[in-house]
């Protein structure tokens, strides 16, 4: 778990938010487990080095709050600038680490695809799948091997194993990786489409 403390706010509000950032401290909130909603300020650059981790939003993080004990909480939006990308506002939820909560986890494809080996090209669909997960044990990624993955084929997130102590939450069987046709199998089935009408060709020219 990592840690980060912060300190209640008053002011509220576009203005008070921008002479809170121009100090140095970025404005948040948190709320969650049927508790009031508090206004926080946190030290920007400690966030941003937690959301650098491994497990970036999906890092649990230690909140201490006016020097009060450390609560568990996990980010639940950030939002940043469009153009710095400098982070604006920060969202946290309250968890309880005994329950599981569910979360969206980055796909990460293994192995080479034999599809690839012909070919073809390799899609990610779905850049990320919603896992139910106690707090503690979110993964940093969700692995899907591909090895045995051929052209015109694709994994459905139903065909997905789910890592140990987590499960796959999903309302469609939609597409999560797929192998499609790449440009080297497009250009061998033209060439050999103009071979086959080159032959067609030469045998009606033969008959006349």
């Amino acid at each position: 778990m990592e840690a980060l403390t912060a300190t209640t706010r008053v002011s509220r509000g576009k203005g008070s938010n921008r002479r809170l950032r121009a100090a140095g401290q970025l404005p948040a909130i948190v709320y969650g487990l049927d508790t009031e909603a508090v206004a926080l300020s946190v030290d920007p650059a400690v966030l941003r080095r937690i959301l650098m981790g491994a497990k970036r939003r999906n890092t649990l993080i230690g909140l201490s709050i006016d020097g009060g004990d450390a609560v568990p909480v996990l980010v639940r939006e950030v939002q940043t600038n469009a153009v710095t990308r400098e982070i604006l506002h920060t969202d946290f939820i309250r968890v309880d680490v005994k329950e599981p909560v569910v979360v969206k986890v980055p796909v990460v494809t293994t192995g080479k695809s034999v599809g690839v080996d012909a070919g073809g090209r390799l899609k990610v669909v779905r850049r990320q799948v919603n896992l139910r997960v106690k707090p503690e044990l979110i993964p940093a990624q969700f692995e899907i091997d591909v090895t045995e993955l051929d052209e015109g084929q694709s994994v459905r997130i139903s065909a997905c194993a789910a890592p140990e102590d987590t499960e796959l939450v999903f309302e469609t069987d939609y597409v999560v990786v797929q192998c499609v046709t790449g440009r080297a199998s497009r250009q061998a089935g033209a060439a050999g489409g103009a071979g086959q009408e080159d032959a067609a060709d030469e045998s009606v020219g033969s008959d006349a």
